[in-house]
């Protein structure tokens, strides 16, 4: 009879902005900040929500942005990840999105 040998998994080291500290299981490296959900309608009745978080899969790996867009009547769900630059640039295009539709553009 053989034994196999068990290293212990150390703990997780969060970010400042873990919702999972201390709450991490062995397995689970990755560290989410508080997600913002947008519930979304629009005028052919689609109904889904967006979201976006602070996520870092490990330590091992940087810091950056997840968003989740859900669309139930187009069967869409995605989980986009974005790096700060990236999520910069999305927030500046839907600025000027808006800044055009309310005339400021």
């Amino acid at each position: 009879m053989t034994t196999t040998e068990r290293h212990p998994v150390p703990p997780v080291v969060c970010t400042p902005w873990c919702e999972g500290r201390n709450h991490h299981l062995p397995i689970d490296r990755a560290c989410w900040g508080p997600a913002r959900h947008i519930p979304i309608a629009s005028a052919d009745d689609e109904q889904g929500h967006f979201c976006a978080m602070a996520y870092r899969p490990d330590e091992d790996s940087p810091e950056d942005v997840k968003i989740h867009l859900e669309l139930t009547r187009w069967d869409v769900d995605v989980d986009p990840v974005l790096t700060t630059g990236e999520a910069r640039e999305l927030i500046e295009a839907l600025q000027a999105a808006v800044d055009q539709v309310e005339g400021a553009g």
